[in-house]
């Protein structure tokens, strides 16, 4: 695994395994939000956040085989649209709040992610 480090797992001075699958995690978190929420939105935002959801869920997967700052950024523009997304796209409700908290998550996940590998030499 390209994630594996020899420090504590709470400690935040390195990229953790725990916070890939927690990205992953989150992923499916969008993918079901459909299902959770039992009021489904219209096609255009199922397709959005799911397309976004599976995204996330894979770069979370590919970070575990190489670890690359680029993935970091990606997952911080799915989070930012997850959180922009009721707004350009017109839903309100419990789908819009969920969609709002997972988005800040993945964000906030994926800048402390990028902010361990900094002074790690990583490919870009």
């Amino acid at each position: 695994m390209a994630t594996l480090d020899t420090h504590h797992w709470y400690s935040l001075d390195a990229h953790r395994p725990w916070e890939d699958v927690a990205s992953m995690i989150l992923g499916v978190v969008v993918l079901a939000a459909p299902v959770i929420m039992g009021a489904p939105e219209s096609v255009v935002v199922n397709v959005s956040t799911g397309a976004v959801g599976v995204f996330i869920v894979m770069l979370g997967a590919l970070e575990f085989i190489s670890l690359r700052r680029w993935e970091e950024w990606l997952e911080m523009l799915c989070g930012a649209w997850l959180v922009i997304a009721p707004f350009a796209l017109g839903y309100a409700g419990a789908t819009r709040t969920l969609h709002m908290i997972v988005g800040a998550l993945v964000f906030l996940l994926a800048a402390i992610e990028l902010w361990q590998d900094a002074n790690r030499r990583l490919d870009r």
